[in-house]
């Protein structure tokens, strides 16, 4: 088992910062994505930002339909298709919105082993990378406006 991170759950002003960039996965960064996955899995997650966890990293790593992808700059190049689907969020337990996503998108980004990969991803794995790529940009579910769970715009005054 990897060290336990700490997840950090709204109002953390980390999940707000635009995430820096990763120059280089290293063994720091791999060390990260390791442990990422290993608190994912406990806290019965499908995805996970560094964000999250209390680090301002590109990072991602995300687990469904028989892929484990841990990535590093995500960058959504082509998107196409679109469908809705009611998503929660570690960082907010008990919110669900009702989010409409593109179907299928390629992403850019650097893999465990500091490869540049370009991978076409659908389905549900699609919609989880792009949750994960919101957070990398300090965008949470909440934003999206549609939610019944905004409670007459609670969220808004926090």
């Amino acid at each position: 088992m990897m060290k336990e991170l700490e997840l950090r759950t709204f109002p953390d002003p980390i999940l707000r910062v635009q995430a820096d960039p990763i120059l280089r996965v290293g063994e720091h960064e791999r060390h990260l994505l390791k442990s990422m996955f290993e608190n994912m899995w406990r806290w019965d997650g499908v995805g996970l930002a560094a964000p999250q966890v209390g680090f301002d990293s590109r990072l991602i790593v995300a687990e469904a339909e028989g892929a484990k992808l841990g990535l590093a700059n995500p960058e959504i190049l082509e998107s196409e298709g679109s469908g809705a689907m009611v998503e929660g969020c570690l960082s907010l337990p008990g919110q669900e919105v009702d989010i409409s996503r593109p179907t299928s998108i390629w992403v850019q980004a650097l893999d465990i082993e500091n490869r540049e990969v370009e991978l076409k991803l659908d389905g549900f794995l699609a919609r989880i990378v792009q949750h994960e790529i919101d957070h990398l940009n300090g965008i949470l579910i909440i934003d999206y406006g549609s939610a019944m769970q905004h409670q007459a715009g609670r969220w808004n005054e926090l």
